[in-house]
């Protein structure tokens, strides 16, 4: 049997659960009780495999997108190593994959597949890069909006510049009639290009941040409002190395500006400079303090070290994000015995929030302490999202204690924050006996029905060895097994 609960915490007071059990589980289907609240609940829907062998990063962004009623997605194929876009209509059910690579654009590892972005004119923009083994990126254009095969994409073209380059995440501006490009690049640090003819050349290639400490590498996750705007969350490094705060700052008119429109330095005069106090705001500050009789784990986590995972806009244009911190296993015990927990940070205009909102559980393999199940906002209403988690209770906060399920399964979880109260309300919503449910996104684009996707397998052992498919809850008629 499959279960629903519904978890209540006004500012982590008392826990009401509710749980509700549903339709067999020999079904794939997903159905909410009738009895929950009807904000927060699915309609009928049905889990759908997407690609037998895949997987993606987050640090890559559009990963998925719907365009001409499919949905678009991109991966690497995990025992090919072909970088791969796939679509999915759920009108007929049809898949239409496409391997990208050539002889000189095999995969890597995981972190290869392309960004997905929407021309003015309607067509694709397929761009993507190997994992610091290229100087530069490689670039596709569709012919139309809905590609169903390699003919139906221009032949794979190169951009080089003198950085090796990692992730890809392109967006188009309206007000600018003008494509941006940010990714790893320039000295391992982010890097920023632009296009004024929609991809088919580009700028000199830019870096747009140096932390305090140059031989680091910042980790960005980026939003744009498509018109005039891009939003980036960023860290100093690898919370694997560095001692990870996370700032917010946003693009706009050749400028980049903290979130109360304090610019931070003119495009002309990059990069901005932590040392020069050139930086964004703070999201979530690194501290090593412990708590006062004022303070808990919503403002922050002794030794807790922060990552980013996912930016959006809300319905006033502001940004919200969700990001990890971790805290390191005590000296002496096992890797498994660190743990991960999830916040969920807001502008509301004229500060910085964040909350505690969910235990993540521990690490996913070790040697990446920080490498959680995944977090996705919904683009369309960023108080939704989707996250995964191994711990027995995610939700119960009264404690920073963590119990990991037995089987160390990840479970997704959908989640409905409510900013004015600090409200969590949560419902189990897919997992797999024996197999993790990790990574999750939640499509963009104007869809024909509501989605989400993510990677499934028994395990994700590291970015090079994973066996794990795509897969994809979609509204709509219950599937029949």
């Amino acid at each position: 049997m499959k279960c629903w609960c519904l978890v209540e915490r006004p500012c982590v007071c008392a826990l009401i659960v509710f749980v509700v059990l549903l339709a067999s589980a020999c079904s794939r289907g997903v159905r909410p009780d009738a009895g929950l609240d009807p904000g927060l609940a699915f309609e009928r829907g049905r889990v759908v495999d997407l690609a037998p062998n895949g997987s993606w990063v987050w640090h890559t962004d559009p990963v998925t997108i719907w365009s001409g009623g499919r949905l678009y997605y991109a991966y690497v194929d995990s025992t090919t190593r072909q970088i791969m876009v796939n679509s999915y209509g759920p009108g007929d059910g049809s898949l239409s994959p496409i391997n990208l690579s050539t002889e000189r654009s095999v995969a890597v590892d995981d972190h290869d597949h392309p960004s997905i972005s929407i021309l003015p004119d309607g067509r694709l923009l397929l761009v993507y890069c190997r994992h610091g083994r290229d100087r530069g990126f490689y670039f596709r254009h569709a012919s139309g909006p809905t590609p169903r095969a390699l003919d139906d994409l221009s032949d794979e073209r190169f951009h080089g510049f003198e950085a090796n380059t990692c992730y890809t995440n392109v967006y188009y501006l309206r007000d600018e009639r003008r494509l941006h490009y940010f990714g790893r690049g320039v000295h391992s640090k982010p890097t920023w290009l632009t296009s004024t003819d929609l991809g088919q050349t580009w700028s000199d290639a830019t870096p747009w941040i140096i932390p305090e400490h140059n031989a680091v590498r910042p980790y960005v996750h980026y939003a744009s409002n498509g018109r005039d705007r891009i939003d980036m969350i960023y860290t100093d490094g690898h919370p694997r190395d560095e001692k990870n705060s996370i700032y917010h700052a946003y693009y706009q008119d050749d400028a980049f500006y903290r979130a109360d429109g304090r610019l931070i330095v003119a495009a002309d005069d990059l990069p901005m400079v932590h040392e020069h106090g050139q930086k964004g705001g703070y999201v979530y500050r690194y501290s090593e303090r412990p708590w006062d009789t004022s303070r808990g784990p919503d403002d922050w986590i002794p030794f807790g070290r922060a990552w980013v995972w996912d930016i959006e806009h809300d319905e006033s244009g502001n940004p919200v994000c969700v990001f990890t911190v971790q805290v390191d296993a005590p000296e002496g015990s096992p890797w498994t015995d660190g743990r991960i927990y999830y916040y969920y940070g807001w502008w509301d205009g004229a500060v910085w929030n964040k909350r505690l909102i969910a235990k993540a559980g521990n690490a996913l393999y070790r040697g990446e302490d920080d490498f959680a199940g995944g977090i996705a906002l919904d683009p369309d209403d960023p108080s939704r999202l989707f996250l995964s988690s191994n711990a027995v209770a995610p939700f119960d906060l009264t404690s920073l204690d963590t119990r990991i399920k037995g089987d160390d399964a990840y479970s997704l979880y959908r989640v409905r924050f409510d900013r004015a109260t600090g409200r969590v309300e949560s419902e189990p919503f897919y997992s797999a006996e024996g197999e993790m449910i990790i990574r999750p996104f939640v499509p963009a684009g104007d869809g024909p029905v509501k989605s989400v996707v993510w990677m499934q397998g028994p395990n994700y052992p590291n970015m090079r060895t994973y066996p794990t498919r795509i897969a994809g809850w979609f509204s709509g008629t219950e599937q029949n097994d």
